[in-house]
């Protein structure tokens, strides 16, 4: 059973639920404040766009939930992001531009190269219904 496991609802306030529950997980484990920090912002970024565009296909999006379990293996930190909204597969996104003017770039793509960047390894599946992304991070 992995260390922390959160059912989180679709409102923007379980984001600070989550930011606690990170902080104790954290503590538990001897992570350094810099990655939980790090591991939080991936986290909130996952959510959001779950919660922003998960709905469709018919969906409430008062029924949309995302899971997460994080436990520490092996030097890693080793986690899983699953919810019920909408299949999508997020690695699929292409890198964003990042040259030009602020005003003239396209909107989206950063959140993901984020999540790419701040974890070692991400890998997408859609299983039972649910988008899941497993994250690993080396510890250390």
């Amino acid at each position: 059973m992995p260390a922390l496991r959160l059912e989180l609802v679709n409102d923007v306030n379980e984001l600070d639920r989550l930011a606690i529950a990170l902080e104790d997980f954290g503590l538990r484990h001897q992570l350094s404040p810099d990655l939980v920090g790090e591991v939080n912002l991936v986290l909130e970024e996952i959510v959001q766009n779950v919660n922003d565009h998960g709905a469709g296909d018919g969906r409430d999006p008062g029924g949309l939930r995302t899971w997460i379990e994080l436990d520490v293996v092996d030097g890693e930190l080793r986690g899983q992001v699953s919810d019920n909204g909408r299949a999508f597969d997020p690695l699929q996104v292409g890198d964003p531009s990042t040259d030009g003017p602020l005003e003239q770039r396209s909107i989206g793509g950063l959140g993901v190269k984020l999540v790419r960047t701040l974890m070692d390894e991400v890998a997408y599946r859609h299983e039972g219904g649910r988008n899941v992304l497993a994250l690993r991070r080396r510890i250390g």
